[in-house]
């Protein structure tokens, strides 16, 4: 890969899915000198009942083990939405308000 790339890192934070945690590959990828965008925490598609925007609100993409300059090439994130659960009809309680906390 060119140094220029930018990696996408959405493995998942929580040992009910399969995936290396985000904060292990993020470690990675900057150590590797690339720069990163994350979208591991902001998940919205899944259904949960109650609050659930204040573990949107609290995952900071700089919460990793590396130094400074690796974190400095992390360039935030980004909440996600897939379809397997959102149609015209659930879409905007879906994303709105729980994507501002991103």
């Amino acid at each position: 890969l060119n140094h220029d790339t930018i990696i996408h890192v959405w493995q998942w934070n929580d040992t009910r899915y399969q995936g290396v945690p985000f904060r292990e590959e993020l470690a990675k990828v900057t150590q590797a000198g690339y720069k990163a965008i994350l979208s591991s925490c902001w998940y919205l598609n899944y259904i949960n009942y109650g609050r659930d925007w204040p573990q949107f609100y609290e995952c900071d993409p700089h919460n990793f083990t590396g130094t400074d300059r690796q974190k400095q090439l992390v360039l935030g994130g980004e909440a996600c939405l897939w379809a397997e659960w959102v149609d015209s009809t659930n879409f905007i309680p879906r994303m709105w308000p729980r994507a501002s906390a991103v």
